[in-house]
Order: C-alpha cells, then structure tokens, then sequence
C-alpha cells in the first residue's frame, strides 16, 4: 500500500504480535543475517541485521513457571550499534559494542518475532563486520562476516548556523559575537592524521559591514554543547581546545593546530549514536564585529564561512581528499523581521518531486499541516510533492493539490509578554484566480497560535497578482465559494504559550484541470506584523524564469510548480494478513499510469522489480519474472505494457518457506518511455506464523559436579497445541566420548534411577543408536524395537526411552535419569540431549540438549579478619582474628585443615576458640565440611612491631598434615572472594596525625615565651583496622625571633623528650596528648615565627622551613603534621629630623620615618612644621611615596621598612635661629601633639621632632682715626671690621666729612662721593682705609659702616677709641690745625702709599665670631 516516500526509518520494525521468550537449544530456529547489505562496506556505513527465532523460543511453561521477560545479548565484531532497538524493553542497555535487550512476554502462545539492529561498520581495510546474538541459554547465531574497506581522507565539519532565537530581530546598535564550531575527523578505519593540520576559511560578507574588516575581535574559544554536526560527535565544554595559530590575510583565516595523540571524543554522540568519523580535534572561531554601517544603511547582515583548502598528513603521506564536503560552510544572518517564506512545501517527499499521499491513505502519516489540509475527494486526489528546496518545481498534473504555507522566524524564541498587547500581526496567502492556475480546496492549517482570526477575500486581489497587497480589499470572515485569498489575523501578545517554531498558515491548493505541459501552477502570500500601522511585506527572494511560465521572474512571496503529462506510480499489497509455514499466497502488484487530459493516450513501458522477504519463494505468475537472488532474497523483474489512465494488476504467487514475524516485499517501477515522474516504490508486508506443538526442554541438577558426586538430567515435554499429543517418544543416549555432541569424558555413566512415563533401556553401543524414533531400528513411534527393555533397574545403560501417550494441550511429561560417573578426570564435560517423536499433532522431531562439567574434589574457601578497632601494632600488642571457611563443594570436603602462618611484624599465632574440630597451636583440623557450609574460629598473636604479613592456608588432607606457606597467596574481601585456598592479610598502621601549636598569653617584650603543643590522632576507630599510631614523635622548629639553643619542652602528658623532640610513642585513634615548649626571645624582636610538627613511620613529616608549615586554628583543622605560629609585635612609627647644610642662605633637612615595630602600618604619612623664618620650603627625593607640598605621603610601612625625603628652605636674612619641626601619622597611629627632639630615629617616642639651627650673623664694627695733621690737611685711617659668625655683604664705609671740615677724599679706587664700597667681608676679615680731608681749625670727622647684612641704625653713634670698643659701626674723631712741626726721622702716613690692612687674629674672633654650630634646645 502507498506511503508517504520520505526515507525509511533505519531501526524501528516490530514483530506483529511481541516478542516472546527463548528457550534452550530447539530445533526451531535462531537466526542473524544482514538485510540488504551493500555490495562494497566502507568503514562508516550504516548496516541493517535482523535477529530472527521461531515459535519455539516462545515463553511458556518453564519449571512450572511463567516468565514475563527474556534477555538476548547482541554483540558486534569491527562495528558499532547506533541505536537500541525499540523493542528492548526496561532494563535494556546499551554500549557501543554491546547490547542487553530485555524483551517483553506477551503471552504463551509460542508466536515467533524478529529484531532489526543498527550497525555502523567501523574498521580498516581487512576487518570483517558480523553481529552475534546469544538467548537465555546459551544458544548462539551470528551474521555472515562482511569485508570492509576503509577510505583515507580528512573530514572538516562547520555547524550549520541555525539564527539563534535571540538574533532574529537586527538591531543598528548591537554588536554581535558569533562562533563558527569546527570538527576536523577522519574516517573510521583510516590510517590517523599526524603532525599538525591546517584549515584555511573564507569569510564572505553577502549583507551589511564585511565582517573581517570590520571585526573587533577574533578567537579561538571552545564550542557550546549545542552546537552538532551530523555524524559528528556534538561539541561541548568537554573538549579541550588544540594551541590553534591563527593567520588572517584579506577574507581568509588560516587555522594550524597539532593532532592531538588520542581523539577528543568517543566514537558516539550523546545520545549513545555511534558516529561516522573519528574525532581528530574540535574548536570555535569566534568573531565580534558590528552589524549596521551607517553608510549602507542596512537593516540585516548576512556573511558566510566555507573552507577553502586544508593541509594535513598521515604517516604515509599528505592528505588529498575531503571525505564529506556537505558540512564545510556554514552561514549566519541577522534579519529584522526574521526568516520569512510563503511557497509550497514538499512534505520530505523525493527531491524529484512526486506523491506525498493518493486518496484511500491514511492522513495520519502525513505532517502536520499536510494532514490538515489535504482533500483526497478533489481533482484527482493525490496530494503532490509540489515545490521542493525553494526551486519553484514539481512536476504535477492538473487537478492535483499541494500544500502552500507562509511563516515567519521571527517569533521563535519569544514569549507573548515580548509584546505590545493590541498589535495585530497577519499572513495572508493567494491563489492564483487572475490567470486561474489555481484555486482553495476549502481547508487551511494553523500551527503555533491558539486565538487568530480567519478572514477571506474574493474578487480580484488589490494589485493584481504581480504585485499583490493583503492589505487592500474587502476581507470577511465568511467562507465564500472561490476566494482569491486567505489570512489569518492575531495578537502575538494573546497566545497562551511561547512561540517554540514558526507561526504558520498553510492552505489547500487545487491546480487547475484546465492547464497545458509546461505551464505552471501559481501560490503567493505576505504578512505583516501591524496590519494598522505597517505596510504588508510582499516582498523576497525573485524566482527564475522558465518557458512558458506566465508571471516570469517575480520579486515576491511566489512559488510555482510546473505541470507534466504523466505520472507512473505502483502499489504493493499481499493477498493474505498471515501465513503459516509452506502455505502459499500472492503478491498483488498494481501499476498505473495517470495522464494529464491533454496527454496522449496510448501505452508505456514499465519495468517492474519485487524484492521478496528472506525465506519467502517465488512459485509463479503470468508476467513471468526474471528470478535471481540478492543477499539471501529472492528478486523478480520484469516489463510490462501500462495502458496510460489504466491500472495493471499483476499477481506474483509466492510460498512462505522459513522465518517467523513479520515479512517485508518492495516492489519499484519505472516508466522507460514517460519523461517526468517515471519512478515509484511500495511496501507490503504479511506476517509469518509460527507452529505450535509439542516442546522439549532438558535441564541438569547441578552444571558441575564433583568426581565423586552424583547429578540429574531432567527432561520435560510439554503439549504447547490446542490439540493433544496421542504419543510422544523421546530417546536420550547417554554421553559417551566422540558422540558427536561435544562430550569430552573416559569415565563409565552408571543410571541409579529412571523416573517417568513408561520407561524403556538399552545397553547397545551408544553409536549404533538411532536418536531418531522413527528410525527402522527402534521400531515406531510408542512401539519399541527389541533392542530396548522396560527398566527394572539393569546395569550398563547406554540409552533411556519414554513413551507418553494422550498428552493434552497444556500438559506436561516430566523425566529424570538419576547417575554417578566412575573414572572420570577434573574438566570432563559431559553433553546430554533429547529427541522426541510425536503422533497426532503437528510436531516434528525436536531436540534438546544440557552439558555438565566434572569438576575437581571438593573444596574449600578461607577468609581471615583482624577483630575490634582498638588494635596496636606497638611491640608486645596482642591481636585478635575471625577466621572463617566455607566449603564450596561440589560435595563434602574430606579433611580440611586450616594453618597460621605469620611473615612478619607477629609471633605466637594460636587457635584459641573453633566451631568445629580441633586446634593444635597455629593449625585447626576441622575435617568434614559440607557444600556451603561455613565454619568459624578465632586466632590470637602478639605483634613485633611495624606492618604484619600472615597467611591463612587452607588445605584438604589427612590428620597429620599441616598446611605449608603456598607459592603465591591472594588476599580476600570475604570468604566468598576466595580463589586459592589462602587469605594473605597486611595490617598497617591508619592513624591521621594532627598537630596544633598555640602562644601561651601575650607574647612579653623580653625573656621566654611559652606556647602549648597539642598532638591528635583523628581516625575513626573502626573494626579491624588498625588506627593507633606508633613511635609517634613531635619536632619543634625554632624560626624566627627566638634563640634555637633555649628550646626545652616541658609539661609532657606522656612520653620523653630528647633536645627539640618530644617522643609520644603509641597514640590511639580520637585520643590528644599535649606538651609546654618554650624559647628566650632574640633582643628587640620584632616577630616570632616558631613551627612544629609531628610524625611516626607511616606518616613522614619532614618540616626544614617554618614557612612550609600550613598555619591552622586548632588541631582539629590541621592538614598537613604541622602547624605555625607566626607572632608579630605592633607596628611602631617613628620620625627623625637631621639639620644637612646652611650654604648661601639656602638650609637643607633630612626626615627619616620608619616601622620599628613587628606589623604593616598603613597610610603613613608625614608632615614639616616650618619656622616662619623660612621660606620656600620644598619636600623633594622621597624614597618612597609622593609629596604634596609639606606633606609626605609614604604610604605603607612594612616591620623594619625606613624611608628618607629631603627638606629645602631659604632663611630670612634677618634670622638668627630657626626652629624646625616633624611629624608622622598612619593608620592606627594618631599623632599626639608633641614634638620631642631625639637625636636618631629608634629614639623618638612621639612620632615627633623638633631641630633648631643658629643662623650665622654679620657684626660690623668700625674706628676712626687721625693719623696726622699737616697744615690744613688732616690724615684719616678707618679700620672696619666683620667680627660676626656671617658674612656681610655689599659693605659700605661712609665718610660723611664733619665740623669744620672742608673737603674729604682719599686715593682708594673704592672711594667715591664720601663712600667707600668695599664688597664682602667674610667672618672675621678687617680692612684699613685711608682719607684725607682739609680744614683750617679745629673740627670733627664721622665714619660709619653699612651692609645689608648688618645695617646701620642711625642714633646710637658712640665713640670708641678701638675696634674692640664700638658697638654701632659708627664712630667720630677731632682735629686741630697745628702748624706742622717735622720732627727728624718721621715718616708721615699720607698719600699714595698708605695701604688697606687686613687684620685677623683670635682676639678679634674672640670678641664676638660665634662657631658655626647647630645647636638644640634642652
């Protein structure tokens, strides 16, 4: 019957009537065989097995049970399943290799069923896929094994780029980060990638901004876990991303990475889907970059990435071939009203076109909206593919109907609450009435809204059907008979839910039965998302012209399909539901050719071919077929003449032969003489019954057995038909070596017991029995030969028969065969079977089969276990153990006898209590021990000291045996575990050591400091483990600020002490010890920084550096045997002030701050109190921090840090001393006011400093005198002196002239107008000037002395006879004019040769010169 032609679905046939269970080895059939493999396997494709049984693995009766489920085990050799079948029920798992199918039970009536398994060949060029599946007991079928070939190649793989929901809408202001997943892989089986790979990308920009000129960034970044690439392992955070280099040139980006030494993924997706290719490497290349350019004024963006060329290379050789090219460019846009379509849909029909449905399909197998919309009563009925991947193409014939759809992207993603309330979105589409090419067949489809309104149109369509417009026209919501047009109308912000797909309006289009070959078939829609406010978007991408076709080349919502003359289509249906094994039915094949009205009439010629089920035969038929066979199927062919507009039934009479289920015929057709729509396929299956019957199981006691023991066959025949069974005979030859059964055995069967049915025996050698009833030898079925007597307990038994007669649908005959074995060896394997004959049902001779093992003598299991959780393993501890030992049969065990034997860290092991038997010292005799029978003892030792090794070893022996140490000794979880008779137990110390150390107070500002140690050992005593620590030791560390020689340990709650150790010795678990350590402080310590830490010989704890030691608050939180305690005093802030340097009337200071305490301080920051007779004071050099204008910001002070910033000033001329003061703050550290001077910087004790600098004076002093007078001419000689501590500068000696006198001059170049400018005088300098003047009587004669630096102050003016007598620089002298009376010998003092005296001595100096010294106030 027809069906939708989308591809078949590769898993997912089921059995007619479920699937029952298995049973043991039946002559019905368990079978595996591929379906339909292809001629070459490549490494990678998908294969198809069918896992087949017949109606004797049905469930039913077992052991009086009913079971409702079976697991069949399905294995793969070079392949990988895909998928578990849908069949499997819960419980079922899956792996890659692996299946376990657990398989419901529907009833008892023995109906047989089929399993399809997905395969994906995965292997190199050599390798053979096959699938194996094994049933419930044991029973096995396997696939033929196919050869496969491998390609070499690479495999680049982008995602395709699906507009992610918050993308949809374009934005002129965002600017958009998109990453391009890429997958690089090679085919399985393919010889693997080396070196390093290279994948060159183009970036084409179709819309807006090109995005490699305009891009803000690009990256490598790892790929979300959403992004999938079809048989490509899907990307996620998982995946580590290669060191990828990225080149750029122009639109191109060349990515190289290496190959990674092992692939990056598994070889199945997420879901458990093995995958075509083996992942080399996965990454992302991500891009920001704008979407909107002002100057394009674009209102979308649309670029694409491809790859262009690859570079990669095996160990033989470069890598030439792309393998797959279908995933290697992936587009991405941003559109502003998302992704918008109105065309006719195809319903995944064949990219030819075709039939999606003809009438008398059922429309539930259609899609959605094609369902909806489809009318089988109108045209001719069938629905056609229409158009298909946007190429506006059919074929058609008139009077066919397609479905027409308009959407839009742009609500995908969102919620009603994204939206206005009271905005009425519309879609509208349009048939074509203007030319009549179409028209509605009354139905339409709505998907994703749930309140719309519906409105049609009649009448011409505003703009004509070139250029239509939705929004124009008289719309109603009225059905008319023949509208032109359909909308929907709808508030987005009314929908009840979010928008997950597309919103969607679809229609029933009816082409016109009126239309020619060639023409075309006409659709067109648009919408609008304001049917208020907005214009109807009719707009989109232009469909080619073709001939003939009216409208051309558009530019709007359009699509078209063309129509064709004819149409070849064929039909497959079987003439029965069911069939019975060797029943025969027939295959009914209709072909038909439907013709367009304008076509032709005559015939075509059609050429058929059928493809019957495995285990389905051809018998006959009129056409009389070409018959071959193809992968176990037989194949028919052949031609037929078709009358166009006629339907051609041809029969083809088959006979079910084998398999059960359901059974599956194809036929396809195609048309040698028709030019369009020449092909079609069909389907048919029946189902095959199984037979019911009569069913034999056989079963054994015990599947091994001892040499000396004894076991059971049982064998059940069970009546599973609704008629009874008149007789039943079954046969069992007993196992004897070579009987072709797999028996492997030297030994004699003896038969003890026979039980059931009338029971027949024979002695004759096993291989001149017939298994066979019917055979002429055992006479007939229920009438045995004389070769078989009834039982009456004979010896030498070779073979057993029953006859059961009237046994009734449902019942059961139950046999056994009771018997011991005599000279048989460990590993016989004795193979049992059964073969029955029946009468008076439909039963052929079944068979089954059990195998037993002839195992070794019985034996025994031993287990060993330290008792209670207190256990030391100091020397001297005694210990305790459970000693446990099971007899595991098969059997009784004879004399076992179990031994202690101690290897090291115990001594004096002792049996001290047993359950059974005896002990002797270290050896327990228990002697008989039955099958699973479990015997207890206890077991004391004192430990030695350290780790313990012991033996437990079991052995089977005599009363004077004492078991030996073993080769080799396996230690056991229980007595269960055990393998080899011995349980090797080692018992090592678990304790968790802990250490805590804490400072006993405050930490004193001098002498000792104590701190408390306190030690913990933090397991959980738990049974049978040892947790107490031994020869536990503890160290102390001394560090910093104390001295290593004082350390001395004291206050010890147990153990000793030896220099900085304290020896613990044992420490139980949960129990803490404690001790006092205590140390001298190192003078001035700042900080303490002491360590410990604690040990035994299990738990090493070396610590060298205190800074090794994690610091911790208690010992509860300690995690590493350590501990630290790391002790600073407070920070303390200090400042000092030096004087540098007076030069030139500039003063120059030092400041020192510094941290002379044990902490940070921060926000320090220092501040200069300058004496108002200095200016321009400028801070300047700071080693550390900034400076704003007085102040000093430092900053932060670590303990011991000391910065420096120098002072600058210059001093009023006029001062004589200045006072210069200092101080600091920081954070925690306010400064107090004061201001006391210390001389160095570890003296201040107020943050605080004041220095005081005596500024050097000039101090002029100046006498006059006469030296001579002649005539009226007087000779003057001025000393002027510096006796201050300074220069004077610019010095001036005046001679104003005086009472009576005249004129005054002198012949000193300095001289002028009365003055004399005599420059500087340093300290202490004198100089001696000389003037005369003229006078004609007694008078007077003034001289004083100036300087800037020692100004003369007018109204004093003291005479003075000396230099040593002026106090004002000022001073006056008298003359008289005497007649000049030359005495003999003078040497008058006047004239060119009187000169400038420099006089200096102590004495001068003495009278006021001060030193140049600073000098501090008390």
């Amino acid at each position: 019957m027809k069906k939708p032609l989308a591809v078949a679905a590769l898993i997912g046939l089921m059995s007619a009537a479920g699937i029952p269970v298995a049973q043991a080895d039946l002559s019905a059939t368990l079978n595996a065989r591929w379906d339909r493999p292809p001629d070459i396997v490549h490494s990678g494709d998908g294969l198809m097995a069918n896992v087949e049984w017949d109606a004797n693995y049905a469930h039913g009766f077992i052991d009086e049970a009913e079971p409702t489920s079976a697991t069949f085990l399905i294995t793969v050799d070079s392949g990988a399943f895909m998928a578990l079948p849908d069949q499997c029920g819960d419980g079922s798992s899956l792996t890659p290799t692996r299946i376990e199918c657990v398989l419901e039970t529907p009833d008892d009536n023995g109906i047989a069923g089929s399993l399809p398994v997905a395969v994906r060949a995965q292997g190199s060029t050599g390798d053979q896929v096959s699938l194996t599946v094994t049933d419930p007991h044991g029973n096995v079928a396997s696939t033929r094994k196919l050869d496969i070939t491998a390609e070499s190649g690479i495999d680049i793989s982008l995602v395709p780029a699906a507009i992610h929901a918050a993308n949809y809408v374009f934005h002129e202001t965002i600017e958009a980060t998109s990453a391009v997943p890429i997958m690089v892989s090679v085919p399985f089986g393919a010889e693997p990638l080396t070196g390093n790979v290279s994948l060159t990308l183009d970036v084409d920009t179709f819309v807006g901004p090109d995005v490699m000129e305009n891009k803000a960034s690009m990256s490598i970044v790892p790929v979300t876990a959403g992004a999938t690439v079809t048989g490509v392992a899907a990307n996620g955070e998982n995946y580590e991303v290669p060191d990828v280099t990225v080149v750029e040139d122009g639109s191109q980006v060349t990515l190289t990475f290496p190959v990674p030494e092992a692939v990056v993924a598994p070889t199945v997706d997420g879901a458990g889907n093995a995958l075509d290719t083996v992942p080399v490497a996965s990454f992302a290349l991500s891009f920001d970059y704008p979407v909107s350019d002002p100057v394009l004024d674009n209102d979308e963006i649309s670029w694409s990435v491809e790859v262009v060329s690859f570079k990669a290379q095996t160990e033989s050789g470069p890598v030439t071939e792309q393998v797959r090219t279908t995933n290697d460019r992936m587009q991405s846009s941003l559109v502003t009203m998302g992704s918008a379509s109105a065309k006719f849909v195809n319903g995944r029909a064949p990219d030819a076109g075709g039939i999606i449905a003809v009438p008398g399909d059922d429309p539930a197998d259609l899609p959605v909206v094609h369902s909806a919309v489809w009318d089988e009563s109108l045209g001719t009925g069938v629905l056609s593919a229409g158009a298909n991947h946007w190429l506006g193409r059919g074929p058609i014939l008139p009077g066919d109907q397609m479905v027409g759809i308009i959407n839009a992207a742009y609500y995908v993603g969102r919620s009603p609450s994204d939206y206005q309330p009271g905005t009425t979105h519309a879609y509208c589409l349009i048939f074509d009435r203007e030319s009549g090419t179409t028209s509605y067949n009354g139905k339409y489809a709505v998907e994703e809204l749930d309140k719309y309104t519906v409105e049609y149109l009649t009448g011409d369509i505003p703009g004509g059907f070139k250029t239509p417009d939705c929004g124009q026209g008289s719309w109603t919501e009225v059905e008319p008979d023949d509208p032109t047009a359909i909308r929907i109308l709808f508030d987005p912000a009314e929908q009840a839910a979010p928008f997950e797909v597309r919103p969607l309006l679809g229609a029933g289009y009816l082409a016109s039965e009126d239309l020619k070959e060639g023409e075309r078939a006409w659709m067109s829609g648009g919408f609008t998302l304001d049917i208020d406010n907005k214009p109807w978007i009719m707009s989109s991408t232009s469909i080619s012209q073709l001939p003939g076709s009216e409208y051309g080349a558009t530019n709007s919502f359009r699509d078209a399909v063309e129509v064709v003359p004819s149409r070849t289509s064929v039909r497959l249906d079987a003439s029965a539901d069911s069939v019975s094994r060797g029943e025969e039915f027939s295959w009914l094949v209709d072909t038909q050719i439907s013709a367009a009205p304008f076509a032709d009439r005559g015939s075509d010629t059609v050429e058929h071919r059928l493809v019957l089920p495995a285990g389905v035969e051809y018998v006959d038929s009129p056409v009389d077929p070409t018959v071959a066979e193809e992968h176990g199927r037989q194949v028919l062919t052949w031609s037929s003449t078709v009358n166009v507009g006629d339907v051609k039934t041809s029969e083809i009479v088959a006979v079910h032969r084998t398999g059960t289920g359901t059974l599956e015929a194809e036929v396809s057709v195609e048309n040698l003489t028709a030019d369009y729509l020449t092909e079609d396929s069909d389907r048919a299956t029946v189902v095959a019954e199984a037979s019911s019957g009569t069913y034999l199981t056989k079963s054994t006691e015990s599947d091994e057995f001892a040499l000396d023991g004894s076991n059971r066959w049982t064998v059940t025949l069970e009546n599973r038909d609704s008629q009874s069974v008149d007789v039943a005979d079954t046969i069992d030859i007993l196992p004897v070596e070579g009987d072709g059964r797999g028996t492997r055995t030297s030994a004699d069967i003896a038969v003890t017991e026979l039980a059931g049915g009338e029971v027949w025996v024979t002695s004759v050698d096993p291989a001149d029995i017939d298994p066979d009833p019917l055979a002429w030898s055992n006479g007939s079925i229920g009438r045995p030969s004389r070769m078989w007597d009834e039982w009456y307990g004979q010896d030498d038994v070779t073979a057993v028969r029953w006859i059961s007669r009237n046994v009734g649908p449902g019942q059961k005959a139950t046999y056994t065969i009771d018997y011991t074995v005599d000279g048989a060896t460990n590993g016989d394997l004795l193979v049992n079977s059964a073969q029955t004959r029946t009468a008076g049902a439909k039963t052929t001779m079944i068979n089954s089969s059990s195998s037993t093992t002839v195992g070794e003598p019985a034996d025994l299991q031993v287990d060993k276990a330290l008792i209670g959780s207190g256990s030391s393993l100091a020397a001297g501890e005694e210990l305790t153990f459970a000693i446990t030992v099971r007899g595991t049969g098969p059997g009784t065990v004879r004399g076992a006898t179990v031994a202690d034997i101690p290897i090291t860290g115990l001594e004096d092991a002792t049996f001290t209590e047993v359950s059974v038997g005896t002990a002797d010292g270290a050896v327990w005799r228990i002697g008989d021990l039955p099958e699973n029978e479990i015997v207890t003892a206890t077991v004391t030792a004192t430990a030695t000291g350290g780790p313990v090794e012991n033996m437990l070893v079991g052995d089977v022996c005599d009363d004077d045996c004492v078991p030996v140490e073993p080769p080799a000794c396996e230690p056991n979880v229980d007595v269960y575990s055990d393998t080899d008779r011995c349980d090797y137990v080692v018992l090592e110390e678990q304790p968790v050591l802990k250490v805590d150390k804490t400072l006993d107070g405050e930490l004193p500002a001098s002498g000792e400091a104590s701190f408390t140690i306190t030690v913990l050992n933090d397991a959980v005593p738990t049974d049978g483990v040892v947790t107490t620590a031994t020869e536990v030791v503890a160290t102390d560390l001394a560090g910093t600020g104390l001295d290593p020689e004082t350390i001395a340990w004291s206050n010890l709650s147990q153990g000793s002490n030896d220099g900085a150790s304290w020896m613990i010795g044992s420490l139980p678990a949960g129990e803490k010890v404690t001790a006092t350590v205590t140390g001298d402080l190192l003078p001035d310590a700042q900080r303490v920084v002491n360590a410990v830490s604690v040990r035994n010989p299990v738990l090493p704890r070396e610590l060298t550096e205190p800074a090794d030691a994690v610091p911790n608050e208690t010992v509860e939180e300690d995690t590493d045997q350590a501990d630290v305690v790391d002790i600073s005093r407070p920070g303390r802030l200090a400042v000092n002030k030096e004087f540098v340097q007076l030069q030139d009337g500039s003063i120059e200071f030092l400041i020192e701050v510094g941290n002379l305490g044990g902490r940070t301080i921060s926000d320090v920051v220092v501040v200069d109190v300058a004496d108002p007779d200095l200016v321009n004071v400028v801070l300047s050099e700071p080693t550390s921090g900034t400076v704003d204008e007085l102040s000093w910001l430092v900053g932060t002070l670590e303990p011991g840090q000391v910065e420096k910033v120098t002072v600058t000033a210059t001093v009023a001329p006029d001062a004589s001393e200045v006072t210069n003061q200092v101080r600091a703050d920081g954070e925690g550290f306010p400064h107090p006011g004061t201001f006391e001077p210390n001389p160095s910087l570890d003296t201040d004790t107020d943050q605080g400093d004041t220095v005081v600098v005596d500024i050097p004076r000039a101090e002029l002093r100046l006498d006059k005198r006469v030296l001579s007078v002649n005539g009226g001419t007087i000779n003057f000689e001025i000393e002027v002196c510096n006796i201050g501590t300074g220069p004077a500068g610019s010095v001036t000696v005046t001679d104003p002239g005086g009472v009576n006198l005249e004129k005054v001059d002198s012949d000193d170049e300095r001289f002028q107008d009365g003055t004399f400018f005599l420059g500087e005088l340093t300290a202490g300098q004198c100089q001696t000037l000389t003037a005369q003047g003229t006078a004609t009587q007694y008078g007077t004669n003034v001289a004083f002395v100036d300087s800037p630096n020692d100004p003369f102050e007018e109204g004093l003016n003291q005479r003075n006879d000396s230099i040593e007598e002026d106090i004002d620089g000022w001073d006056e002298v008298d003359f008289e004019i005497v007649p000049p009376t030359p005495y003999p010998g003078e040497l008058p003092l006047t004239g060119p040769n009187a000169v400038t005296v420099i006089v200096g001595g102590l004495g001068l100096l003495g009278l006021g010169v001060g030193l140049l010294l600073a000098r501090r106030r008390a």
